[in-house]
């Protein structure tokens, strides 16, 4: 009984891959030889107003100094650091902080997100949660200089992405930092 249910198994086995097998034959060369190109398309463009040369290098140059303008106000340095297992505003962070309130508070529609990292020392968890408590730091700094909390998001990434790899002191506090990113 239990040969007979064998042989059935792979006889009906058998048969579903070469039924799978001869499906697959014919097909794509029958779709490849009946696909056509698209006639092209012609557009009238006789009644389409042209802008000179000279108009649209004003226009460049416009929209290049604004772009210029904007970035370049932008504060330079957009770190700020931690001692270790802290998440306490120092004063030299809280000068930085300043700078990028006073650029915030001259354009309300620039948004900043804050991200958090942490050294590689203390669990995943542990340094995920002291980031977090560290970008709430830094926004609420900002915040308390006049800068509107739509304007603010906040990132922690623990450990995740270290500026320096080496495991000393002077590595571990690059990385201990909250960075002001303007998309």
């Amino acid at each position: 009984m239990m040969k007979k249910w064998y042989c059935f198994s792979l006889i009906l086995t058998l048969l579903v891959l070469v039924g799978c097998a001869s499906q697959n034959g014919t097909k794509p060369e029958a779709t490849l030889k009946t696909a056509r190109t698209p006639p092209p398309l012609f557009v009238d463009m006789s009644n389409t107003p042209i802008v000179s040369e000279d108009e649209m290098t004003v226009a460049v140059k416009a929209f290049t100094a604004e772009t210029e303008t904007d970035e370049k106000d932008i504060p330079t340095l957009r770190f700020i650091y931690f001692d270790y297992d802290d998440s306490e505003i120092t004063s030299e962070a809280y000068v930085l902080l300043e700078e990028h309130a006073d650029y915030l508070l001259d354009k309300p529609d620039t948004l900043v997100r804050l991200e958090g990292h942490a050294d590689e020392r203390g669990s995943y968890e542990y340094n995920l949660a002291l980031t977090e408590r560290r970008v709430e730091a830094a926004k609420e700094a900002l915040i308390e200089l006049g800068i509107l909390e739509d304007q603010l998001s906040t990132l922690g990434y623990g450990d995740e992405h270290p500026v320096a790899f080496e495991q000393n002191e002077t590595d571990w506090q690059l990385n201990r930092r909250v960075e002001l990113i303007y998309p």
